[in-house]
C-alpha cells in the first residue's frame, strides 16, 4: 500500500479538469453498468433484503452498479442489516449496561452499531449515496433542471 490518500478516480479527475495535471491512466478498467437490478441475495436478512431492493434499481439507473460492484453493495447491505439489528438491541437493553462485576459499561451493541455505521458511510460515499458524494458524481442522460423541479414539487407522478 502506498502512503497518503487513495487516488481520485479518473472520471472524477476529468470532471474536475484534472487540477493536479497528473497523467491520466488510459488503460483504467471501465466496467459496463448493469441494465437491470441484480437479484436480491437469498442469505441476506430481512433488513438487508429491504435495503437491497430499495437501492439496487436506483444505483443501476444511475449507472453506478456494475458486476464488479456487487460485492461492495452486498457488504453495504450486510452492514445495514447489522446496524439495524444493533439499534434494535440498544433500544431493548439500553446503551449503558451493568457488567458482570456491577460496573456500568457501554453496551457491545453500541460498538457494533458504530462499526457498521462507519462501514456503511464509506460504501455510501463510494456509490454516491451521500449529499457531498453526489456533488462529485456526474450521470449521463440526467433530466433537465426544469424536470427536476417538477419532480420535486409534484413527485414522480405516482401520486398525482
Amino acid at each position: 500500500m502506498r502512503p497518503g490518500p487513495p487516488p481520485t478516480p479518473t472520471n472524477l479527475r476529468l470532471l474536475r479538469g484534472n487540477p493536479g495535471r497528473r497523467a491520466i491512466n488510459k488503460n483504467e478498467p471501465r466496467p459496463k453498468p448493469k441494465t437491470k437490478a441484480p437479484p436480491t441475495p437469498n442469505d441476506l436478512g430481512t433488513d438487508g433484503k429491504r435495503e437491497w431492493k430499495r437501492l439496487a434499481k436506483e444505483l443501476v439507473s444511475l449507472g453506478l452498479l456494475t458486476n464488479v460492484d456487487i460485492t461492495a453493495f452486498r457488504i453495504y447491505c450486510d452492514a445495514y442489516e447489522t446496524y439495524k439489528d444493533a439499534r434494535r438491541n440498544i433500544k431493548l437493553y439500553g446503551s449503558i449496561i451493568p457488567s458482570p462485576n456491577g460496573f456500568l459499561i457501554t453496551s457491545p451493541y453500541v460498538h457494533l452499531a458504530n462499526k457498521s455505521m462507519s462501514q456503511m458511510v464509506k460504501l455510501m460515499q463510494e456509490f454516491g449515496m451521500t449529499p457531498s458524494a453526489r456533488t462529485r458524481v456526474e450521470v449521463e442522460g440526467k433530466s433537465s433542471d426544469e424536470d427536476e423541479g417538477k419532480e420535486f414539487l409534484f413527485g414522480t407522478g405516482n401520486n398525482r
